[in-house]
């Protein structure tokens, strides 16, 4: 009788820590659960920036951005409006009571934002603004960021590195991204000399609405964008996206949740044989789920640490490719910038959530197939196997 027992013992042994296969299965399985969550959320989210931030109604606009309850119109540089009619508009404007600056076009448009603005200028262009903390460049070398680049104390543009001196805290995603830089220093290091006019319209403008109809008829090569009219633009965009993002969000944890109860329940019903020899040897049951428990966390560990780094590389991966279907720039260089990027400015609440979202279902759905799978034994099965 000691030596069945032994050899039953020596099996349950064997068959529980030696079948790699099965191992592999489980933490493959999580690793694809945590990289589907955390890619899609990750997409989601930045095609949510760009579409919201960005909306272009006609070709003859670069990009139409909307900055709290006020709108930005930055003209095409392709307009070439010359300086002494620029000088106009600008007197024009501050007749007006309308905020306008000369900037240069907007570069790398999916990843930093930069303007370029004369240093006297910049109190200007961010007076309605929070400055959170620092104070105004007094050097070429200095810039002013958005909230999201905030946190540090250099940033480096083109090869170029630049001190943080202030950030702000707009109230839209675009301008919290915004890189604020001395206009001479930009121009050197992308090599722009053309300039485009930014029109700030707040509400309080919009509601005089001669002094849009008059500027539009002086200068019709211009368009001031009221709030009503951007809203007619845009119509639906915004809940549109808004509703993808919840359907491909809602996507991946339906497809993670019962991809992480298809392997479970697989690995604890692989596992029945085995513990109904372990409760005939008079294992307590509550000591066998606790070992499934363990199993489960420790698995699920693994998995994690492999999952979360391959997330990140496969997002970089598949959104620098799309980066450079639309563009001209290598997908190497790209690649490198898009990572630095990602990983300056990790999403680490939405990292952690996905981690103890999936840790916690791993355990419930270990807990679930296990209590109903130790509920009975069947001891034919287990006669005819020894």
């Amino acid at each position: 009788m000691g030596l069945r027992r032994m050899k039953l013992q020596s099996y349950i042994i064997n068959n529980l820590t030696n079948k790699k296969g099965r191992t592999i299965l489980m933490v493959l399985g999580i690793i694809f659960a945590c990289s589907g969550m955390i890619v899609i959320n990750l997409m989601t989210e930045k095609y949510s920036r760009i579409s919201t931030a960005f909306f272009t109604p006609f070709n003859d606009y670069d990009q139409i951005v909307e900055r709290g309850t006020d709108y930005i119109q930055l003209l095409p540089i392709s307009s070439s409006i010359d300086q002494n009619k620029q000088i106009e508009i600008e007197e024009k404007l501050e007749v007006e009571s309308i905020p306008s600056l000369l900037i240069s076009n907007i570069i790398e448009i999916t990843s930093f934002k930069t303007m370029g603005l004369n240093l006297e200028d910049m109190p200007i262009l961010l007076n309605k603004m929070q400055l959170n903390s620092g104070f105004w460049p007094n050097n070429s070398k200095q810039i002013i960021v958005g909230d999201y680049w905030g946190k540090y104390g250099n940033l480096t543009l083109y090869n170029e590195t630049f001190q943080i001196v202030g950030s702000i805290a707009p109230s839209y995603t675009f301008l919290d991204q915004m890189i604020y830089m001395d206009l001479n220093e930009l121009q050197i290091l992308t090599g722009l000399s053309n300039q485009v006019s930014v029109i700030f319209i707040p509400n309080e403008i919009e509601e005089q609405n001669n002094l849009i109809e008059e500027f539009e008829l002086e200068f019709p090569q211009l368009d001031l964008l009221t709030v009503k009219e951007m809203d007619n633009i845009k119509g639906g965009l915004s809940s549109y996206i808004n509703n993808i993002s919840i359907v491909l969000s809602s996507f991946s944890t339906i497809s993670a949740l019962i991809f992480i109860f298809s392997i479970e329940t697989i690995n604890i019903y692989s596992k029945k044989k085995d513990f109904d020899i372990m409760v005939i040897l008079g294992t307590p049951k509550k000591k066998i789920l606790g070992l499934l428990i363990n199993e489960s966390i420790f698995l699920s560990t693994i998995g994690l640490i492999l999952g979360l780094p391959f997330s990140i590389l496969s997002f970089s991966l598949i959104w620098s490719k799309m980066l450079q279907s639309v563009g001209r720039s290598s997908f190497n260089l790209i690649f490198v910038r898009e990572f630095r990027i990602l990983i300056n400015t990790l999403p680490l609440k939405m990292l952690l959530s996905t981690s103890l979202f999936i840790i916690l279902f791993g355990l419930a759905f270990t807990i679930i197939p296990a209590l109903l799978a130790l509920k009975k034994y069947n001891l034919g099965d287990i006669k005819q196997k020894f």
